[in-house]
């Protein structure tokens, strides 16, 4: 965390040769703790321009962007997605930026992609999940994909919720106040499993 040494020393080594991809990165990182999105995104992109398969630095530039809603974010995930078919964090993030723009049918194609690769990655089960819940109510494939994530992570205290509030809309009141108490137990004062509990 000794920004000012990081920036010097990137300093040296771009001195030294200007075309250096590693140097810009850590850079643009070092802004990117420091919350100066801009310049964390000049460099990233210096990064990505030297090095056209530089992934961390499409990964970064997408997730910047994903969280501004910004519609280039698609462009640098799917980018990092055919660099490194192998790793799961940018297909994560290009599912994760569809849902938020609500294309639903591109967020479910991308996790679907990645459980084939990594069939244990949670985070894709619950958000499979949801996406049944919320856009789809489809309960009873929500409830199968909760599961799913459940059993990957029996501490997965929003996957509880989600399962038990799919159970509470199918009318099987049972199992929706098994799960919201684990929520609560995982979690006391969970405000929305007290809710659920109380309808």
């Amino acid at each position: 965390k000794d920004y000012a040494n990081a920036f010097e020393y990137t300093k040296r080594a771009l001195d030294l040769d200007k075309i250096n991809p590693k140097a810009y990165f850590i850079r643009g990182y070092a802004y990117l703790e420091l919350g100066d999105s801009s310049l964390a995104i000049r460099n990233f992109q210096a990064a990505a321009d030297q090095n056209q398969n530089y992934y961390d630095a499409y990964l970064e530039l997408g997730a910047i962007y994903s969280a501004w809603k910004n519609p280039l974010a698609e462009g640098y995930l799917q980018t990092a997605t055919r660099i490194e078919p192998g790793r799961e964090e940018a297909f994560y993030l290009l599912g994760l930026n569809y849902q938020e723009q609500e294309n639903i049918p591109k967020a479910i194609e991308t996790y679907e992609k990645l459980l084939t690769v990594f069939p244990d990655f949670k985070e894709a089960h619950y958000n499979l999940g949801y996406i049944n819940l919320v856009y789809l109510n489809d309960f009873e494939a929500a409830i199968k994909f909760f599961s799913k994530a459940i059993s990957l992570d029996p501490k997965y205290t929003d996957a509880y919720f989600n399962r038990g509030y799919s159970y509470e809309l199918l009318g099987d009141f049972v199992n929706a106040r098994k799960d919201y108490q684990k929520a609560l137990k995982l979690f006391p004062n969970y405000e929305r499993s007290i809710q659920g509990l109380n309808r």
